[in-house]
């Protein structure tokens, strides 16, 4: 594990000054991380290409979509060391993301398509909690620094808050008859159920 983590940080770096100040390329071509501990048969597409193979290392764009099949995982490393970690078939979109490593201003959205995943948050959700979220089949995950995993099944998705103990929170939301309903967790270990669309999130409870 330690060796994973590792070779994550280095490709972090090299790929933060390799690519540059973010806000000054086209939207279509803005680098939000890279691939790392690439493991199994992975694809990523780019929007008006067709799905390809990933690999560790290879860079991830805003906009791209990444998928994983049964025997595949991965983790992308986003430039203010947002970590998303996907298991077997399971996808996830980058959908937009902007970083100033001179600030850590910045915002991150990305959608939780299915299967199972953890996200950690990084720099930008650290210096202001309301420009990172994560959207589900139904309903969305709001951070406040730390650690959250999940389960999406068809439009059901469970999410975990896996801590550290005492550090950070996450608001799980969705639309119900137009309204926004949602709870708030901030206990390690406590969890929630969004059973789908216009259906609120459940009562937290413990895993």
């Amino acid at each position: 594990m330690k060796k994973i983590i590792l070779a994550g940080v280095l490709m972090f770096v090299v790929s933060f000054f390799a690519v540059g100040p973010l806000w000054a390329q086209t939207s279509a071509s803005v680098q939000a991380g890279v691939a790392a501990a690439v493991q199994g048969d992975v694809k990523i597409t780019t929007e008006g290409s067709p799905a390809r193979v990933l690999k560790s290392g290879d860079p991830v764009l805003m906009g791209d979509r990444i998928e994983t099949e049964k025997d595949g995982k991965l983790q992308i490393l986003l430039l203010d060391q947002t970590v998303f970690t996907l298991g077997p078939l399971s996808a996830v979109a980058i959908d937009e993301f902007v970083y100033d490593p001179a600030n850590d201003e910045g915002k991150v959205k990305a959608s939780m398509l299915k299967g199972i995943f953890r996200v950690v948050s990084g720099k930008v959700a650290h210096k202001k909690p309301e420009n990172m979220t994560v959207d589900l089949p139904a309903g969305s995950i709001g951070f406040r620094g730390t650690n959250v995993g999940g389960v999406i099944d068809g439009q059901k998705t469970m999410i975990v808050l896996l801590g550290p103990v005492g550090v950070g929170r996450i608001y799980v939301t969705n639309t119900v008859n137009g309204q926004v309903i949602g709870v708030d967790i901030d206990q390690a270990g406590n969890a929630t159920i969004v059973d789908g669309p216009n259906s609120g999130p459940i009562p937290v409870f413990q895993v």
